[in-house]
């Protein structure tokens, strides 16, 4: 007759605790190995050739941009509003806020292929503010701190509070919420 052992119970089956701690990661995975530095990761996004931070504690989406509402009299960087979900959110074009030169067909000329300019959603819900963007943010690794930047004016109309490197890339780091208000109280 099998009598259960401390690991299995009266069925045969595994405990929850045995079966948790059978599993045993591979060596070829990064958090198996001890001693490796983990990296770490922040999100950047394009505008033109400028590059922004995503903030870490700042909750996003993207989003393509198929069609929004355009509000006549707006202010220029303002390219309308955007359903997404039933919530209506404003999309700033921070390239017309900034004067920044896009790529042509890129913001104002939504195309079938994968050109089509997206949307990066900061926040939820009644509080989102849509930004349009040059392609999908992308994963930034080793950010070296830049102490003297260039193009201080577009900084500073950005809330930019550092700049960093990734080699011969400047990406900068803003305060979304602060850029926000202060566009919203500006007009």
């Amino acid at each position: 007759m099998n009598t259960p052992d401390a690991a299995t119970t009266a069925n045969g089956w595994l405990s929850p605790a045995a079966a948790l701690n059978r599993y045993v990661p591979s060596e070829r995975l990064a958090f198996a190995g001890a001693g490796l530095e983990r990296r770490q990761v922040q999100f950047g996004f394009r505008i033109g050739d400028f590059g922004l931070l995503v903030p870490t504690s700042t909750g996003t989406e993207v989003v393509k941009a198929t069609t929004f509402a355009r509000i006549p009299k707006s202010a220029p960087w303002l390219q309308g509003i955007y359903n997404l979900r039933g919530n209506l959110v404003p999309v700033i074009d921070l390239a017309v806020h900034l004067g920044i030169v896009r790529p042509l067909g890129r913001a104002d000329t939504p195309a079938a292929d994968d050109s089509t300019p997206h949307i990066l959603i900061f926040g939820k819900g009644d509080r989102a503010v849509g930004v349009t963007i040059d392609g999908f943010p992308q994963a930034l690794t080793d950010l070296r701190p830049v102490s003297h930047p260039p193009d201080q004016q577009k900084l500073e109309r950005l809330h930019v509070s550092a700049a960093f490197t990734t080699g011969a890339d400047l990406w900068f780091e803003f305060d979304p919420e602060s850029l926000f208000s202060a566009l919203a109280q500006a007009h």
